[in-house]
């Protein structure tokens, strides 16, 4: 005996009709790819780091109604750079569609649904506390993002800088380095910041001094945009500078996802994993929020000229 509660037992007539039923009897299509974004609040969507680095980064390893610009006024330019003929639409959007007509089907040729509360309910969003966690241990292709970096550099700059294996800057000749680039993204000027004292410890201008890099110290909130992404492009700036076997970025774990080798710093302590491994969480200091933090400069400062000066093997 056929189950006629089985949608697949279903004769074709009264398939058709039930869907009839449901769905109306045409729908709108939208041709193309979207991603479609929910994020339970605002507290991320509108912020650099949130949504590059992890919505814009999430689907390329792998609106709802919030806000998604950020208060710097950096995502949308940015946006524009690397896909300009993207359209980002809002909540206004869908309710647009639902003032068409009541219960009007509308059929997406290709969606990917982003969802931050789905991400964090993954395993290993309790690790490292961060919505893309969720994609850290899927394979990805090694230049999976070379083309939104350089689709964003040449639409902003004009063209594209090359590094050499030591990681100068080789081409073009504005931009040209006769020693690798470190960039210190300095923030204290924000919120969270360093002790004053080991602020000026990272100022390492004795590695510059002994020929072992050009040093650049970037206020990133007295640039424009432009200027920014110059100073990452030739540099060391995990989203925007190219992946080679020197490109270090001592911060944050953001920086794996993106090729490159990262280091941990508690004060004095460095701490890296070779590719494929990690960490196995994250402990949050107290002054992680506050304006007090520690790091040593001597520390960041031998890591540094290890990195630069260690033999690479290919």
């Amino acid at each position: 005996m056929q189950s006629t509660d089985a949608v697949g037992a279903m004769p074709t007539a009264f398939k058709l009709s039930r869907t009839r039923s449901i769905l109306g009897d045409y729908a709108i299509p939208v041709q193309g790819f979207s991603m479609i974004v929910q994020d339970s609040t605002s507290q991320f969507m509108n912020h650099f780091y949130h949504w590059w680095g992890e919505i814009i980064l999430d689907v390329y390893r792998y609106s709802d109604g919030l806000q998604w610009r950020d208060r710097a006024g950096v995502d949308g330019p940015l946006m524009r750079a690397a896909f300009p003929s993207t359209a980002i639409e809002t909540s206004y959007y869908w309710d647009d569609l639902i003032k068409l007509r009541l219960n009007q089907t509308v059929v997406f040729e290709r969606a990917m649904i982003i969802s931050r509360p789905a991400a964090h309910r993954s395993p290993l969003g309790s690790v490292w506390f961060k919505m893309i966690a969720s994609t850290t241990n899927i394979s990805a292709p090694a230049k999976f993002w070379e083309p939104v970096r350089t689709s964003a550099i040449q639409n902003l700059l004009g063209y594209i800088p090359k590094l050499d294996p030591r990681g100068a800057v080789m081409s073009p000749a504005q931009v040209v380095s006769s020693k690798p680039v470190v960039t210190y993204i300095s923030r204290q000027g924000g919120g969270r910041r360093l002790r004053d004292a080991d602020h000026q410890g990272l100022v390492v201008e004795e590695l510059e001094a002994e020929g072992v890099c050009e040093v650049f110290v970037a206020r990133m909130e007295t640039m424009s945009i432009k200027e920014q992404v110059a100073a990452a492009a030739r540099s060391t700036h995990q989203i925007w500078m190219p992946p080679s076997p020197r490109s270090t970025t001592i911060r944050d774990i953001l920086a794996r996802n993106m090729g490159h080798r990262h280091y941990a710093v508690w004060n004095d302590t460095l701490a890296t994993y070779p590719a494929g491994t990690y960490h196995e969480g994250v402990n949050f200091s107290d002054a992680f929020h506050g304006n007090d933090m520690a790091v040593s400069g001597a520390a960041v400062a031998r890591m540094i000229r290890q990195r630069l000066t260690e033999p690479i093997f290919t």
